[in-house]
């Protein structure tokens, strides 16, 4: 039975990228710069969110409970010194999915903005798993923060731990590249390759978000 959702889902697969092979695809608008107010750039934000996991614990779960984006921003920097880059992470993916960036208030895009350059440090010490990446990238999509230095940054670490990811999270990864407009041949034919054997672990939402992300990416 297993082989059998296996087959019919890499027939769904194929059938998807010939339709859409032959579809135009509308790629999405991204504005040229981010729209986030700029920061002091001598500030170094990242030195108070080293917090053990036992110290964020709270932090965490105000940030899952909390559905309002100014409450969860300044709840995580009024309280740095329990909160660490998965903290960091989870905040900018909860503000990203319950926000739109034009709905955001002036002081709220501005600790957006803090957050996010503290992240890109973390990025760089090389302190987020897979999963923080994948969902960091997802949160970039959502909010159409399409800084090139930053993505690059992003995707160079998710494809050193690419084979750790879920394929649920490389689809993402597919996913919010493709969204902001990032055409990365070997960032696509290494995320693919690693979803080849491991199809079967794929719903069928997840392979027509796959199949979407190559057909607006031009990667065949």
């Amino acid at each position: 039975q297993n082989n059998q959702n296996c087959s019919m889902k890499i027939r769904i697969l194929n059938l998807c990228l010939f339709h859409l092979s032959f579809t135009c695809v509308v790629p999405f608008h991204v504005p040229s710069s981010n729209r986030f107010p700029k920061t002091r750039r001598n500030s170094n934000f990242s030195k108070d969110f080293e917090a053990s996991s036992q110290e964020s614990t709270q932090t965490q779960q105000f940030i899952r409970n909390s559905d309002n984006p100014t409450e969860i921003l300044n709840f995580v920097f009024e309280n740095s010194k329990k909160c660490n880059q998965f903290n960091i992470c989870a905040a900018i993916f909860k503000v990203a999915k319950i926000s739109k960036i034009s709905l955001l208030t002036q002081s709220e895009s501005r600790l957006l903005q803090r957050l996010i350059k503290i992240t890109s440090s973390k990025v760089a010490e090389n302190k987020l798993t897979a999963r923080q990446l994948s969902n960091l990238l997802v949160s970039l999509a959502r909010l159409k923060y399409a800084d090139p230095t930053l993505l690059s940054t992003i995707s160079g670490e998710f494809l050193k731990k690419v084979h750790f990811a879920k394929s649920h999270e490389v689809v993402m990864v597919l996913w919010a590249l493709s969204t902001l407009n990032i055409r990365d041949e070997k960032m696509f034919g290494v995320c693919v390759d690693s979803l080849r054997d491991r199809m079967e672990d794929l719903k069928l939402k997840e392979i027509c978000t796959l199949c979407w992300a190559l057909a607006n990416s031009d990667h065949f």
